[in-house]
């Protein structure tokens, strides 16, 4: 058996779930010289490194198409923020866009009929969907490219600001020699008469 070529069976050790005693019947190589010549050439190391090298493999390969995935969800839902962007700009650039009512009317016959006519009312309830529809819009604008509200921004500048402080006061304590003691001072005239 010393001419034999290992490698393939060691190879086949490390990438499959073949037991050793079932390649020794498979190969008709006696279990105790499979088992001993795994145990010298690392048959068992071989086979764990195998299945990290391809479990870390699958995980990077899941994490990639998982943030493709997302990366593109986000994409998707930028889109869609500009195609409803352009839609207010349009619906703006009708100045009478909040003065238009739908009324109900009745005809000659006594049918009714709805019918859209302008007022010099306005619409409050389509100006309230509207400006909802809009601060949607802007949170989800900035959900997707990540920018914060003018609040989130002063909070994150004051933590900025915090922490700067933070670090120079750590600085120039480590840089200064404390010196610890007692100061004494004379006794003033009320000190006298508390202890005579």
């Amino acid at each position: 058996m010393a001419g034999r070529d290992w490698m393939p069976l060691k190879n086949e050790y490390a990438v499959t779930n073949t037991t050793l005693r079932e390649m020794a019947n498979k190969y008709d190589v006696p279990y105790n010289t499979i088992r001993d010549r795994s145990f010298k050439d690392k048959w068992g190391t071989a086979r764990k490194e195998y299945r990290d090298k391809l479990m870390k493999s699958t995980i990077q390969k899941t994490a990639s198409n998982q943030a493709a995935a997302c990366a593109e969800q986000l994409s998707n839902v930028g889109k869609a923020a500009e195609l409803a962007t352009r839609a207010i700009e349009r619906m703006m650039g009708d100045d009478q866009q909040f003065q238009r009512h739908t009324v109900q009317v009745r005809n000659a016959e006594g049918a009714q009929d709805v019918q859209e006519r302008t007022f010099k009312k306005y619409d409050t309830k389509a100006l309230r969907e509207f400006a909802r529809a809009l601060k949607d819009l802007v949170n989800i604008i900035r959900d997707v490219y990540g920018l914060p509200t003018i609040k989130e921004q002063v909070a994150m500048d004051i933590a900025e600001k915090r922490l700067l402080l933070c670090e120079q006061k750590v600085h120039s304590e480590s840089e200064e020699d404390f010196t610890v003691g007692v100061v004494f001072l004379p006794p003033t005239p009320e000190d006298k008469e508390l202890f005579e």
